[in-house]
């Protein structure tokens, strides 16, 4: 009825111009009220959707699903209670970690998160820990580790300055393009961290053994 309305508003004859026009302006009017209506709802389904699937239903999606393997089986799995406990952490310190307010704070929950495992959607202390990366060389940033911390704790200058004009280059072993990788929350991969570590102590050492040491 409405769309005959506003159809029949708009085939009337010149004669009524102003009220064709304020009729047709009113339904339009209402057409975008009741728009605007269900696209906050939607608006709103959105965000709960985003909200149960963050904190809530995963929990309770692994719990029932240890409840119906238990129920179907007989025998009690452990693993899928402590996988459901583990959700339920995680879901916790997600919740933390957006509510965090100081890097410190940042730092500390999400050091928790990278050590759930990897099936929970974390895993980011095994992705660190795991040098079969394709990204950069993790096996050259050993061996110039061991490289500068030898030479430094040797008190080494010549070898360390050496050592220092070989890595102190852009993207040495490919370490620039671990920026882009973010499988943990917190760091990156342990060799490229040990790596820039002893780099920057290597730096601080050279600067504090001076040019005379250099020159001997």
């Amino acid at each position: 009825w409405v769309v005959a309305g506003v159809l029949v508003c708009a085939l009337l004859p010149p004669s009524f111009p102003n009220a064709a026009a304020h009729g047709l302006s009113l339904a339009l009017i209402a057409a975008e009220l009741v728009l605007m209506g269900i696209n906050l709802v939607l608006f709103g389904l959105v965000h709960l959707a985003v909200l149960l699937n963050k904190y809530i239903l995963p929990h309770w999606f692994q719990r029932g699903r240890v409840m119906v393997a238990e129920i179907s089986s007989g025998v009690i799995d452990h693993n899928g209670r402590a996988n459901a406990n583990m959700t339920q952490e995680r879901n916790k310190l997600l919740f933390a970690l957006e509510g965090a307010r100081t890097y410190r704070e940042y730092i500390s929950v999400a050091g928790q998160l990278d050590k759930l495992p990897a099936d929970l959607g974390e895993g980011g202390d095994e992705w660190r820990q795991d040098e079969g990366s394709d990204a950069y060389d993790a096996a050259l940033c050993r061996i110039y580790l061991a490289v500068m911390r030898a030479a430094r704790e040797g008190g080494d200058v010549p070898a360390l300055g050496l050592a220092l004009r070989t890595v102190l280059h852009r993207n040495f072993a490919g370490i620039d393009r671990l920026l882009r990788l973010r499988h943990a929350r917190a760091g990156t991969k342990t060799a490229a961290e040990d790596f820039v570590a002893e780099l920057c102590r290597s730096v601080q050492f050279l600067g504090a053994a001076g040019t005379t040491a250099y020159n001997e």
